[in-house]
């Protein structure tokens, strides 16, 4: 959720179902040299072990093509027409960064490279957006205080009872969100103050 953005989904390229999609562009005006060099394009990108599909429906625009995907989050998509198909060359457009630059068909081998690169920068970029959103608090006052002012994520020191969380919901309406690996220092609940057994990500829904 946290890589959607106004135009919809963007899907990190591993958990993708689709990583790469092949639009033809204007391939009535030269069909045979345009869906040759497209499936030649999706053999050799499935021999680099990619998720491809190409889009050649009938009766839908090239455009209405690109939001669909677009919207749906696709890594990256592959543009083909025929100029592309005698120039040797293809468009190609990131989801993620919005690039859209003209490359040599035989540069596709550096491609899953690309994907890897994407895929870091993604994580790096959401890592950050969440430990910037996450903030340790000590006290009942400063949870309460963060929680008002919607910060974010509440790191907390908890006892894990059922009892105090449900304390905590109706008090608040923030509830437990995740446990992280890391711990934080301090022996007692934040909520009830009874013996602290876990860190905890709380957060309200808005």
């Amino acid at each position: 959720m946290i890589h959607g953005d106004d135009r919809g989904m963007v899907l990190p390229p591993e958990v993708a179902p689709i990583q790469v999609v092949i639009v033809p562009v204007a391939a009535e005006k030269e069909p045979e040299l345009v869906m040759s060099r497209v499936s030649e394009v999706a053999q050799q990108l499935r021999g680099l072990e990619l998720r491809v599909q190409v889009d050649d429906r009938d009766g839908i625009k090239p455009g209405a093509k690109f939001y669909q995907h677009e919207m749906r989050g696709v890594p990256l998509r592959i543009e083909i027409g025929p100029r592309d198909a005698a120039q040797n060359t293809l468009v190609r457009a990131w989801r993620f960064t919005g690039e859209k630059v003209h490359l040599s068909m035989d540069a596709l081998e550096t491609l899953p490279d690309r994907l890897s690169e994407m895929q870091r920068a993604m994580l790096k970029k959401s890592s950050a957006n969440l430990d910037e959103r996450t903030i340790s608090v000590h006290s009942k006052e400063e949870f309460i205080e963060h929680l008002n002012r919607q910060d974010g994520f509440i790191s907390a020191r908890w006892c894990g009872s059922p009892a105090c969380e449900k304390a905590i919901k109706e008090e608040t309406s923030a509830t437990t969100r995740n446990m992280p690996e890391h711990t934080h220092e301090g022996n007692k609940c934040i909520w009830c103050g009874n013996q602290a057994l876990k860190t905890v990500l709380f957060s309200k829904a808005y």
